[in-house]
């Protein structure tokens, strides 16, 4: 089940997705990110963030590494998964969560972001 998707579309500012509610039972999540064109020598980054439920902060659960060139980024947050820099993180999913893809420059990027929970 997708929780939040964002088509394919020409972005040139930060993206941020609203709030996601864990469902119960759910532990964790596969973020995937697909550029299909970039402007140069900018690059766009994955994160999911947390939301601490006192103070309303966001946090980072997990980064991709900066993306410069097309390709597929997939961010996964699961208890127990092998841990790999930039890609997997072994960790429960926040009960608040979200996605951001961040600019690193005011220029044209296009992609899709899908955020997909699993048990």
């Amino acid at each position: 089940m997708s929780n939040q998707a964002f088509p394919s579309a020409v972005r040139a500012a930060t993206l941020v997705g609203d709030d996601n509610k864990k469902i119960s039972g759910n532990h964790g999540c596969i973020a995937m990110l697909n550029v299909s064109a970039v402007p140069g020598v900018d690059t766009v980054t994955l994160i999911i963030e947390g939301k601490d439920p006192v103070s309303g902060t966001y946090y980072t659960v997990l980064s991709a590494a900066a993306r410069v060139a097309t390709g597929m980024d997939v961010l996964r947050v699961l208890p127990g998964i092998a841990v790999t820099a930039n890609q997997s993180a072994s960790d429960s999913l926040p009960d608040t969560y979200r996605a951001r893809v961040v600019h690193s420059a005011g220029t044209n990027f296009t992609y899709s972001l899908s955020i997909t929970e699993l048990q």
